[in-house]
């Protein structure tokens, strides 16, 4: 049996290893964007792009399908692609190593780079975004996308989580 042991431990360092990229329980990863992109890459693959206020910040409950991700409701004040409501529910993850928008409350101006798909739980109309494209706005970039706005669709987009449910405290 002794001579088995160092077999048994190499398989077992295999098999940690095969799974560590994968992600064991508790294992954290740091947030990966794919590589060095321009603003004019961004602005062409997003489905949206806009600039607005975060004025609600909405967490669903425990057990809920979206519990981890968070719904920011923006006021949108200039659109520069795509349909985009007056107030559009941005849907990311709660978990910045899974590259969620950094903030959790209200106030953030943010230029945002929203996309159709990256939510299994999306409502048609959310939009997905990530660190990894949107952030707090400085000043708006100089590229010729920027060159001419237009006002958001009046209304609000649908948002998945009910205000109700809004994270402890309302919205943060």
């Amino acid at each position: 049996h002794a001579r088995h042991a160092p077999a048994t431990a190499i398989v077992l360092a295999l098999v940690f290893a095969a799974l560590a990229p994968v992600g064991l329980p508790g294992t954290a990863h740091a947030c990966t964007c794919e590589g060095d992109t321009t603003i004019s890459e961004r602005f062409a693959v997003a489905d949206a792009v806009f600039v607005g206020e975060a004025v609600e910040v909405r967490t669903a409950r425990a057990g809920d399908a979206a519990e981890f991700e968070r719904r920011y409701v923006f006021r949108v004040a200039d659109v520069f692609k795509g349909d985009v409501y007056e107030l559009q529910s941005v849907v990311s993850s709660t978990d910045a190593a899974a590259c969620g928008l950094p903030w959790d409350q209200e106030g953030a101006i943010a230029l945002v780079f929203g996309y159709a798909a990256g939510s299994a739980t999306a409502l048609p109309g959310e939009l997905y975004a990530s660190s990894c494209t949107t952030g707090p706005l400085g000043v708006l970039p100089d590229a010729p996308e920027f060159a001419t706005a237009r006002t958001p669709i009046d209304g609000a987009s649908p948002i998945r989580i009910a205000a109700q449910e809004a994270s402890p405290g309302g919205s943060v």
